[in-house]
């Protein structure tokens, strides 16, 4: 099943790094707030998909607390003196809450297709760490404002291993797993107009006359 859901993810994956907020995260030269509001978005995911865990006995043995990432978002948000709700919920992040909120009634098995992508993103967070920290001007550990991307960061491949191998335990079935592969591509197309509708700040010194 692996391997037909990075081929179904591919395309908007690498289309999502290419949108100007991922190229400016992956340079280290992206402006505070609009980190913070990009990581607001992620929060509003995330929390979605925690909800719904929550919700199904279906989907609960396959999320650990290690997987929850809200608690991180709002560690990092405080460091910098904000919350949540002081940044405005994008349009593009509201469909995609509301769609996990839905699934989550109809069809549960399926949203272990967010939970690949959103714990697969965790291995780019080990690229990504040095370049955000510099760009936020704090160092690269726990407690420093990125802690959704260093906390348990070690832990990142053998987490997914073992994840991996407990849904691969499970005999899905034809049908289920063309259901969870199709989830799993409608995701990562909404997280790519997510990434694309993100705004990035041009500095003074970047603008052209």
């Amino acid at each position: 099943m692996f391997s037909a859901l990075r081929e179904a993810i591919a395309a908007d994956h690498d289309a999502i790094e290419k949108t100007p907020y991922a190229l400016a995260l992956a340079v280290g030269n992206i402006a505070r707030e609009d980190y913070l509001l990009g990581l607001v978005q992620l929060y509003h995911v995330h929390a979605a998909l925690e909800v719904a865990v929550a919700q199904s006995a279906e989907l609960k043995p396959f999320f650990t607390p290690a997987m929850e990432r809200t608690p991180a978002i709002k560690r990092d948000l405080a460091h910098f003196g904000r919350r949540v709700e002081d940044y405005a919920v994008l349009p593009q992040t509201q469909v995609i809450a509301a769609e996990v909120l839905r699934l989550v009634k109809t069809a549960p098995h399926n949203l272990l297709a967010h939970i690949y992508v959103l714990e697969g993103s965790r291995m780019g967070s080990l690229v990504l760490t040095k370049p955000i920290a510099q760009a936020l001007q704090v160092q690269p550990e726990e407690h420093c404002g990125i802690d959704y991307h260093v906390e348990g960061a070690r832990e990142t491949p053998l987490r997914l291993r073992g994840w991996k191998e407990a849904v691969g335990s499970v005999a899905w079935g034809t049908e289920q797993e063309s259901a969870i592969l199709s989830t799993a591509a409608q995701f990562m197309h909404a997280l790519c107009q997510l990434y694309a509708a993100l705004p990035i700040t041009v500095r003074a010194d970047q603008r052209v006359a």
